[in-house]
């Protein structure tokens, strides 16, 4: 329906995680560049930040595939949800260690250890990106901390990187929190960012005109607040509404009209403006967590 009216190859709005849909902003750029800086000056561990929706689980995939082009071993878990031991398996198979499938945990144990002595030994720098770690079971939880205790066994060949949401730094086990060296956080998209975000989508899908005017990006701007997952959504809602209304280009009106159709809710443009963006709050916490370098 919405290639068809719209005259695009493909909805340029679809919320998968894949390569294909990176967008490269300065913020985004940036960022995965901090990132590879922890792992490049061989930190023993570093929390990656950001809000809900603003790209970390594809940042760490770049990540992965950025840091696995040198002789660095990558393993990346989405640790979501898992038990101990389901973590210990998918690490060690990320590793190329085999399946070890039928392995009961003191042989997991064994075979990790024994693997980040060997690779301590030779000189080859292990990275271990864990993604969603606060989804983790608090047995999940326990094993990130029991590995990272390993990995600080290994002379610096070892680094850690973990990621979630900002609001979530308080809730990090101390365990591991304490480990950590830096703190890297991506900001959501600005205005302009946001315009050249759609328009780069529209165009990539073919789009022969223009679908969003400038005075709508503005308002898109203020009901996203710059997050790619919510422009995503709100445009996608807004070009089915546009079909339906038959119009030639998304009007602020198609957006509220959008709002309205979105899980979760979405803010309206009048409610929006003047709301301060996510990127402008800060996360403070007290106590040792203050002392956090934030690059």
């Amino acid at each position: 329906m919405i290639e068809e009216y719209w005259n695009l190859q493909f909805d340029p709005f679809q919320n998968q995680l894949s390569q294909h849909w990176y967008y490269e902003s300065p913020m985004h750029d940036e960022t995965l560049a901090r990132l590879y800086y922890v792992i490049e000056k061989r930190q023993r561990c570093g929390v990656f930040l950001g809000e809900e929706g603003t790209g970390k689980s594809l940042l760490m995939q770049l990540l992965k595939r950025q840091s696995s082009r040198t002789q660095r071993q990558v393993a990346l878990i989405d640790v979501y949800g898992m038990e101990g031991r389901e973590i210990l398996w998918n690490l060690i198979g990320g590793l190329g260690l085999g399946s070890h499938s039928h392995s009961d945990t003191a042989v997991l144990w064994r075979i990790l250890t024994d693997h980040l002595t060997g690779c301590s030994i030779s000189f080859q720098q292990l990275v271990f990106l864990f993604d969603h770690l606060v989804h983790a079971t608090e047995q999940g939880q326990k094993c990130v901390e029991r590995i990272m205790h390993l990995a600080m066994s290994q002379g610096g060949w070892v680094t850690s990187i973990f990621s979630c949401r900002s609001d979530e730094l308080g809730i990090i086990p101390p365990g591991i929190y304490e480990q950590a060296d830096l703190k890297i956080k991506l900001d959501p998209l600005d205005a302009f960012h946001t315009a050249e975000y759609i328009n780069t989508a529209l165009q990539q899908a073919g789009a022969d005109r223009t679908i969003f005017p400038t005075s709508t990006m503005h308002h898109l701007f203020e009901m996203s607040k710059g997050i790619p997952r919510r422009i995503n959504q709100i445009c996608h809602l807004a070009l089915l509404a546009g079909v339906n209304a038959r119009a030639e280009q998304i009007s602020p009106e198609l957006l509220n009209a959008a709002q309205e159709l979105a899980v979760p809710p979405i803010e309206s443009i009048e409610s929006s403006l003047g709301t301060q963006s996510p990127a402008a709050k800060s996360v403070t916490k007290s106590g040792a967590k203050n002392k956090k370098k934030t690059i």
